[in-house]
């Protein structure tokens, strides 16, 4: 049930609500939509008592002009209404169609809805895409591992690609790990077993294999950790031993590994979830071994 004040225009409104499906054969642990409502702080919009609801793409979720509460009062701007119910497709969680998405929350809309909307009857859903986006989730069973979510999602930024990421349930608004796949003809590279993605989601392409590219940082995050050792004096000179706290799903390693070549003696990483050290080795081609030292414990005893 909706708190009675939501149905007042607040401008200073920017809330989110998660919504569970229970009945559902996915994940449970985790909400299949979150919801963000957000009321304009421009008087003139909030005078014309509008609601509009937009959909986010899977894969854009992380969009600053969708992730932050300045990129959404702006969206609210040019959208040009009184109320904007963002929604986001939640992780773990398999959607067939737009149109199933918009005929499933159709009542939780108009239930979000301001007292006396002036469309309430049509109350327009649009999407910012022209799809849902498309994403595999990958049985974690076989390993006996639970608390985490595997998915490979069409890129949308980037034509061909996919990318492929580890969540955990209980931090369900972060992605942990992000890596491409793309792919590549064995017949000029040479492709370990270990880099070949075996993903549904990738179509068969003849003459070419879909592998785990550790070439490349996704996230911006991961490229910035590496500007402190680029700006480091004698880098590129002197050979290198890194240290690095939280493997993850092993992309910054096996980065380091590929990019740095013989300047590179070695990486030491560590990790205190040995289900994420699995999850890295099985899906994302992590390999401890040569000038790759994996450890499982705790990073401030390490330190």
């Amino acid at each position: 049930m909706i708190a009675p004040t939501m149905k007042v225009l607040d401008p200073e409104r920017d809330i989110q609500m998660n919504c569970f499906d229970y009945k559902s054969e996915d994940n449970q642990n985790v909400p299949k939509y979150v919801i963000h409502v957000v009321d304009s702080k421009d008087k003139n919009l909030l005078k014309k008592n509008i609601c509009t609801a937009i959909i986010i793409p899977q894969g854009r979720e992380t969009e600053s002009v969708f992730s932050s509460e300045l990129g959404r009062q702006n969206l609210c701007q040019q959208v040009e209404t009184s109320r904007l119910i963002v929604i986001f497709l939640g992780h773990g969680h398999t959607f067939t169609s737009l149109d199933n998405v918009k005929d499933e929350l159709g009542p939780k809309i108009l239930e979000l809805t301001p007292l006396l909307c002036n469309n309430y009857e049509e109350v327009p859903v649009m999407a910012a895409g022209e799809d849902i986006g498309e994403k595999k989730l990958i049985d974690l069973k076989a390993l006996g591992i639970e608390g985490m979510i595997v998915q490979d999602m069409k890129s949308l930024a980037q034509d061909g690609v996919f990318l492929r990421q580890v969540i955990y349930e209980n931090k369900y608004d972060q992605i942990q790990s992000e890596m491409q796949i793309v792919y590549r003809d064995p017949k000029k590279h040479e492709i370990a077993e270990s880099l070949v993605a075996n993903s549904e989601m990738c179509p068969s392409k003849k003459g070419k294999t879909a592998i785990l590219n550790h070439n490349h940082l996704t996230n911006e995050y991961q490229q910035g950790m590496l500007a402190g050792l680029f700006m480091t004096p004698g880098f590129g000179v002197n050979s290198i031993n890194a240290l690095h706290l939280g493997t993850g799903a092993g992309i910054m390693p096996m980065f380091l590994k590929e990019q740095l070549g013989d300047k590179l003696t070695k990486v030491t990483t560590i990790d205190n979830n040995p289900s994420m050290l699995k999850v890295a080795e099985k899906y994302f081609g992590f390999l401890p071994g040569d000038k790759i030292e994996s450890l499982c414990g705790d990073a401030y005893e390490f330190v």
